[in-house]
């Protein structure tokens, strides 16, 4: 399964948040539209190794939750971290717990990622290549033809993705983290 939490913990109410519309559990909350569910440091670290992003690199976390992907990419990496999430009070608690340390919060929804990326400041074309996307999204979502097409637009780009625990279906990631359950996704050149 993923990370640390065992089959009991994450199964029963995993599945029975999408029977119910929205519950709260002790690593997360769950619906059938937006889940946060707390990622581990040990997540983020694997992701971080697997896209080798450095200080310069742009992260870009989808679905960012709390931020604590974002805010660990950021302080540990020195990159430009980027959450984006729908859910106004998820992201009011990101920039809380970012404590100054420069990560940018935005309200807005995952689908609308390439505009919020090339609204970056001083974000070139140019810059895509720098561009690591992370996601750790219900799999109807990572699985969606809109979102997949979203995706795959990126990486054509020059962007890189990150997946951690629900990959897209059929597609071949170009590396991946066993251990970890993250892949990482890009183009071959």
């Amino acid at each position: 399964m993923c990370d640390s939490l065992d089959d009991d913990t994450w199964d029963a109410p995993f599945m029975e948040a999408f029977e119910e519309d929205t519950e709260t559990f002790p690593f997360g909350t769950l619906s059938k539209t937006a889940s946060h569910v707390t990622t581990l440091p040990s997540t983020t670290d694997a992701a971080v190794s697997l896209s080798n992003t450095t200080h310069s690199t742009i992260f870009v976390d989808l679905g960012c939750g709390v931020g604590r992907v974002t805010n660990r990419a950021r302080d540990t990496t020195g990159c430009t971290a980027v959450g984006v999430d729908m859910c106004p009070n998820e992201i009011a608690q990101a920039q809380e717990l970012a404590n100054g340390n420069g990560a940018i919060y935005l309200v807005d929804d995952v689908f609308n990622a390439e505009a919020v990326i090339a609204a970056l400041p001083d974000f070139t074309a140019a810059d895509w290549d720098r561009v690591v996307i992370f996601i750790f999204l219900i799999p109807t979502l990572v699985n969606s033809t809109k979102f997949q097409a979203l995706l795959g637009a990126l990486l054509d780009k020059g962007a890189k993705l990150v997946s951690y625990c629900y990959h897209p279906d059929k597609w071949t990631p170009h590396e991946r983290d066993e251990r970890m359950n993250v892949n990482l996704y890009r183009r071959s050149l």
